[in-house]
């Protein structure tokens, strides 16, 4: 885990896999948080993901900024890394309210 200077504040620097804290809370269900700010920091709640079987298994993404975004994906490290590069990016900036993504044409 990275150390932040007490001049920087964890939500202006840029998030990496590294930095995720990933409690699973059962066999299909996992918290995600940034690891970097205090578990008393509500503001490090950044997602929850569940495995689904809807047809074929697949991680249901659930991103929490100013509202709930909803994406899937293929596998779990998928959504991580989406998570990173696309929603945690943001997520402390102004954003639209709630909005459903499916990528790849997949349905909600």
């Amino acid at each position: 885990m990275s150390t932040i200077p007490m001049s920087q504040s964890a939500a202006t620097l840029p998030l990496t896999l590294d930095d995720l804290e990933i409690v699973a809370l059962s066999d299909s269900q996992w918290r995600v948080r940034d690891g970097r700010l205090p578990e008393s920091d509500v503001s490090g709640l950044l997602a929850f993901i569940e495995r689904t079987t809807r047809t074929d298994p697949v991680f249901e993404l659930m991103a929490l900024s100013s509202g709930f975004e909803w994406f899937l994906f293929p596998s779990l490290s998928d959504a991580l890394a989406y998570l990173v590069d696309h929603v945690v990016s943001t997520t402390r900036q102004e954003r639209p309210p709630t909005a459903v993504h499916a990528p790849a044409g997949r349905p909600v």
